[in-house]
């Protein structure tokens, strides 16, 4: 039997959960491949201090092993930044919508400043409006509070400035 070529999603994909295990990070990063997408999800602990977008030591670590993987391919990438419900308000952060989108930016900065072209990155944040878990729980705002990169492997869909 011949076998079946294995599609760029999936070689991608195989290639981050390896290279995550190998370098121990599989308990603070999760590999998913979904829609012509891979995504890596970090928990918000690895990177940020609590109500913060100021990356920890830890944090510049673990996308400091990333950006190798990250800076081939020529795919673009966005940084998701999403929250809890828990609300926030201080004078930085008025709304869990500033947090979630300083979180993406400062994510893609660093990726900038590692050589990660600018032109292939964009940072998006989400607040808590898309969460993995119920929020009723610390376990569950624990889950919810992360940093997601995507990697689009598919290209994207023709921009078209028409309108309808």
């Amino acid at each position: 039997p011949v076998a079946k070529p294995v599609s760029e999603e999936e070689r991608l994909f195989r290639e981050l959960s390896r290279n995550i295990s190998q370098q121990g990070m599989a308990n603070n990063v999760e590999v998913l491949a979904k829609g012509g997408t891979v995504e890596l999800r970090m928990k918000e602990s690895i990177l940020f201090p609590s109500a913060e977008a100021r990356l920890v030591p830890q944090g510049e670590q673990v996308l400091d092993k990333l950006v190798p993987l990250l800076a081939r391919g020529g795919h673009t990438i966005t940084v998701e930044g999403h929250t809890d419900n828990a609300p926030i308000s201080t004078p930085q952060f008025p709304s869990n919508w500033e947090l979630s989108a300083a979180r993406a930016s400062t994510v893609v900065q660093h990726l900038i400043a590692r050589g990660i072209p600018a032109d292939r990155l964009s940072a998006v944040g989400y607040a808590d409006t898309r969460p993995l878990a119920a929020n009723d729980t610390e376990a569950g705002r624990a889950k919810n509070r992360r940093v997601s990169i995507i990697i689009a492997v598919a290209p994207p869909a023709p921009h078209n400035s028409q309108g309808p």
